[in-house]
């Protein structure tokens, strides 16, 4: 993880005490720093992209609640369910059914 943003790092961390079953899927995300994209996604090869500044305006706890949304759009296989759909509309689709989970969570 030396290559991660310090606070990155802390929120893979933070999510990997609070959910360990989820360890070897966060460690192979391969984190990329963008500052095209506004906040955080993920591709089908497991590519975090994160802008910098983003996560430095949100806390630890908030950021490993991103990366625990966006490690679920791979366990999930959204780029395989959703390849022949929009990618706007397959987005808020795969944003929908996972939030409800993580809302049903608690």
């Amino acid at each position: 993880m030396s290559n991660r943003p310090l606070k990155l790092s802390a929120g893979f961390m933070k999510l990997m005490k609070s959910h360990p079953y989820l360890t070897s899927a966060v460690t192979a995300m391969i984190p990329v720093e963008s500052p095209q994209v506004d906040t955080m996604s993920v591709d089908r090869y497991g590519r975090l992209y994160f802008n910098p500044q983003w996560i430095e305006s949100i806390s630890v706890d908030e950021l490993a609640a991103v990366i625990y949304h966006e490690v679920w759009h791979l366990l999930r296989l959204h780029w395989k369910r959703m390849k022949n759909y929009p990618q706007a509309v397959a987005n808020i689709a795969g944003d929908m059914e996972i939030n409800d989970d993580i809302r049903a969570e608690g």
